[in-house]
């Protein structure tokens, strides 16, 4: 991971703040390797990936949003959803995200600059507004895809990223590879339910998003307890 970091890391903050001038070819390279940062990452036990989010998520990777590039920006930004995600999964004190990175991503959602074309644009608010929803709502992805006569419902940063990743490697041949390729179908939790068991699942999607909201709702208030008893000691001690 160490290798992949020596690529991306050109793209960097520079230590006035703002975004290194880099080659487009080279910023393919840059968000080819930070994809794949993230899909090593999700590989990771909880103790080394609590280390990872502690030292990447709060700075390093926020500065990668101010890139001038597109993609990189995008990948960034969906790279700290998946990083957050698991760090809500294991329970990591830094699941949290500091202010400075909402705002970020606020103004990446809402940004509109006259020299970016229109689809650019499109694409990075939508992916920014999703990702600061999922801050502030505890939102999840929520996609749909058909293959054969199965469902496959993406709605977890993690589980789009191995879509994407897996999409992009095996192009036209995805759905294929969905229904045929056993490894693939693990990555994915398919099993061998019929399309009327998908449609059952599809139909219980409904009370997943109310149990995901709800478990976000008393994470959230968990933690403000937790910061509120924090504050009430320091008073006491000094």
């Amino acid at each position: 991971m160490k290798s992949l970091e020596t690529i991306f890391s050109k793209s960097y903050l520079l230590h006035d703040k703002t975004a290194p001038i880099v080659t487009h070819d080279l910023q393919e390279l840059h968000t080819a390797a930070l994809a794949s940062w993230c899909l090593l990452f999700t590989t990771m036990p909880s103790s080394h990936a609590h280390d990872l989010i502690r030292l990447y998520a709060p700075e390093k990777f926020p500065g990668l949003i101010e890139s001038n590039d597109a993609d990189l920006r995008n990948q960034a930004g969906e790279t700290i959803a998946v990083l957050y995600e698991i760090a809500r999964e294991i329970n990591s004190i830094f699941a949290d995200p500091p202010e400075s990175l909402l705002m970020t991503l606020d103004k990446k959602a809402n940004e509109s600059v006259k020299y970016k074309g229109k689809k650019e644009k499109r694409i990075q608010r939508a992916t920014f507004r999703e990702i600061y929803n999922s801050f502030e709502e505890g939102t999840n992805p929520d996609i749909t895809i058909k293959f054969a006569r199965e469902v496959l419902e993406i709605s977890s940063w993690t589980s789009r990223l191995y879509y994407n990743d897996f999409s992009n490697l095996l192009g036209a041949g995805m759905n294929v590879h969905l229904k045929d390729n056993a490894f693939l179908r693990s990555v994915f939790n398919l099993d061998d339910a019929a399309a009327g068991d998908n449609q059952q699942a599809k139909g219980n999607r409904f009370e997943r998003q109310l149990a995901n909201k709800a478990a976000f709702k008393l994470r959230t208030q968990a933690l403000q307890k937790t910061r509120d008893n924090k504050v009430t000691r320091t008073r006491h001690e000094d």
